[in-house]
This record gives C-alpha cells, sequence and structure tokens, in this order.
C-alpha cells in the first residue's frame, strides 16, 4: 500500500499541517522538522506533485495564453516563459485563442484554465476589446495574472512590455531621414498592440506637418497565422494596383505580413527596395531569411517572456504583490530592405 502524508504525520507523532509546513519550509520547530524528516526516510515517502497540491492548493502550474501557435514571434516569447517556470519547478500549460481569434475565444481560454485549477495566467497580445473591457482586470482580482504587450494605460494588472509606441516613431523617423513621406501602414485589425502602433503613427504626422491618406492604411484579420501569407500576396497585389499615388515606404506589423508583403509587392512587378522601401516588426528569424534581410523592430522576445516568467513566480511565492509595469525599448535593426528615396529616381 502507497504510504501517504497521514502515515507520515502519524510515525512523527505530528499533524499533516505540520508536515505540509516541513515540506513547504514554513515555520515549524527544528527537533519537530528532524522527526517528520526521521519519518519520511524511514517510510520512504517524498511528496510527489499531486500531494504537494493537496497540502498547499497550488499546484505550480501557469497558464500561457497565445494568439496563435504559427507565429515564430510567440514561440520565441513561450520558449523563454517555459524555461524560466520549469527552472523553478512549475509547469507551463500552453493554450492558443485558436483560428477564431475573438475577444470571445480569449475569455473562453482563459476562463477554462481558471476553472482547471492554475495558479497563475500569463497573456501574450490580447485582444483589443479584452484589453478595454475590463475582463483582464476581473482576472487579476481572481488570481495572479501578467499580460504581456498589452495597453499601457491597463490598471491593476502586472504588464510587461515593449514600447511599441517608440519602436513605430523609430521606424517613421529613420525613413523620414531617407526621405520618405508617403508610408503606407499594414496593421493587424481590432488588436491592442496595432492600436498602439496606430496612435504613434497618426501623433507622428501630426507632428512632422504631414497628412495622413486613409489609403495607406490597410487593415488585415488574423495576421499572426501562417495563411496569412497568401492571402497578403493577393490584397497587396490589388492594392497596389488600385493606387493613384503608390507609397514609396511600407511598414508591416509583424514579419508574417512583411513576407506577403514582399510577394505581393513583386507580383505587381515592382521591388524591395527599388520601388518600395519595407519595414517589419519583430525581427523573428523570417527578418535575417528574407531577399533583401528585412529592417525590422526588435521587440526583445526573450526578455519579455523571461521577466514575465519571473514576474509570475515572485507573485506566487509572495514577492512584490502590487502589479507592476515593466517595459523595454525596442531596437530597430537595419538590413537591406530600406533605401533612400532618392535612389528611386536614379534608375
Amino acid at each position: 500500500m502507497a504510504v501517504r502524508i497521514e502515515d507520515v504525520a502519524r510515525e512523527a507523532g505530528v499533524s499533516t499541517a505540520t508536515v505540509s509546513r516541513v515540506i513547504n519550509n514554513q515555520g515549524v520547530r527544528e527537533k519537530t522538522r528532524e522527526r517528520v524528516i526521521s519519518a519520511m526516510e524511514k517510510l520512504k515517502w517524498e511528496p510527489n506533485l499531486a500531494a504537494r497540491s493537496l497540502m498547499t492548493g497550488k499546484g505550480r502550474s501557469v497558464g500561457v495564453v497565445i494568439p496563435s501557435l504559427t507565429n515564430p514571434y510567440f514561440s520565441e516569447i513561450v520558449e523563454s516563459i517555459e524555461t524560466c517556470l520549469t527552472a523553478e519547478g512549475y509547469l507551463g500549460i500552453l493554450v492558443s485563442s485558436g483560428s477564431d481569434r475573438s475577444d470571445e475565444r480569449e475569455r473562453e481560454v482563459t476562463e477554462t484554465l481558471i476553472k482547471r485549477q492554475v495558479d497563475g495566467i500569463i497573456l501574450v497580445d490580447g485582444t483589443y476589446e479584452n484589453n478595454h473591457n475590463g475582463f483582464l482586470v476581473s482576472v487579476a482580482r481572481m488570481l495572479p495574472l501578467v499580460v504581456i504587450n498589452g495597453v499601457p494605460g491597463l490598471e491593476g494588472v502586472d504588464l510587461v512590455m515593449t514600447d511599441q509606441a517608440r519602436g513605430m516613431v523609430k521606424v517613421l523617423d529613420y525613413l523620414y531621414e531617407l526621405g520618405h513621406r508617403r508610408i503606407a501602414f499594414f496593421r493587424a485589425d481590432r488588436e491592442a498592440s496595432a492600436d498602439v502602433k496606430m496612435d504613434a503613427y497618426a501623433r507622428w504626422h501630426i507632428e512632422k506637418g504631414l497628412t495622413v491618406d486613409p489609403a495607406m492604411i490597410v487593415r488585415f484579420t488574423e495576421v499572426n497565422r501562417s495563411r496569412i501569407l497568401g492571402e497578403m500576396e493577393e490584397a497587396v497585389y490589388r492594392w497596389i494596383g488600385a493606387l493613384a499615388e503608390k507609397p514609396t515606404a511600407l511598414f508591416a506589423c509583424n514579419e508574417l505580413m512583411a513576407l506577403g508583403a514582399v510577394r505581393g509587392i513583386e507580383k505587381a512587378g515592382l521591388t524591395v527596395p527599388g520601388d518600395i522601401s519595407l519595414v517589419g516588426h519583430d525581427n523573428t528569424p523570417y527578418a535575417s531569411l528574407l531577399k533583401p534581410a528585412l529592417t525590422t523592430v526588435e521587440m526583445k522576445m526573450g526578455e519579455l517572456g523571461r521577466t514575465a516568467a519571473r514576474r509570475m513566480i515572485d507573485r506566487l511565492e509572495g514577492r512584490g504583490t502590487e502589479p507592476q509595469r515593466i517595459s523595454f525599448s525596442p531596437e530597430l535593426i537595419i538590413r537591406q530592405s530600406t533605401a533612400p528615396v532618392a535612389d528611386l529616381y536614379r534608375k
């Protein structure tokens, strides 16, 4: 018959609660601790995860919610989260909001994790609606919640982010220095991080005394899935063909979109950067593999994931219980997909 915690308590002459405190390194007199450890050794009993969960009410599990499994941006974040959690004895449970990346689906998978009694949740790039409708705040009242790249003004929630507004301004300033004034913006529809970039794009144009042409702002859905490549190729091809005046530069909100944009530009008989300079976002492995190699914004995915995981562990272990806002500064990585406007007229 398997040895139980009750057997250890009986052998040591203490309560099961005392055994639990010894296992979890909580306040117990040294002589009592020695008796419990001696009883554990005599009965050859080691507390497993299930037993620890019953004793502490915690299963040492953390839910990780991401929008997609096929975008390498999320893969790098998840890998760094998992590495950090595993090193501290926690299990990461990964779920995706799936092909129907709606606010309802995101809420559904989050609520399922709560029902399955995870100890905390890390949510990456949540939907526009759930960043604004109070859902994330309500989750944070039930259990520790760390949000990666949520809305900067989100209150009552641990927030780990890269300053995407600053990244957007770096891109636009760089393109401006190259002489670009007509800069297209390819964005995700109804996504919080895309709105942050959009606000920065609009403000920058105002500060430069430039007018935003609505034809230069193009929205796409489900931009985090690999099938966006084919959809964007055709959409960009048709978009370019319908323009009275083409852009000299184009910024895409992620690198799946940038890759699709390259295909569409080439299908339209144009080249990058010969006809249109192209800038992406995230600096995934795709960026350096594109031909030409992609100028892009480095989002520091590994740091985002590690910091979010450490913040979650601190919350679960009672360190720093007040919500924190941790922000990283992005870097602009300049490669071969951008060129001065003047080069367009030397051909």
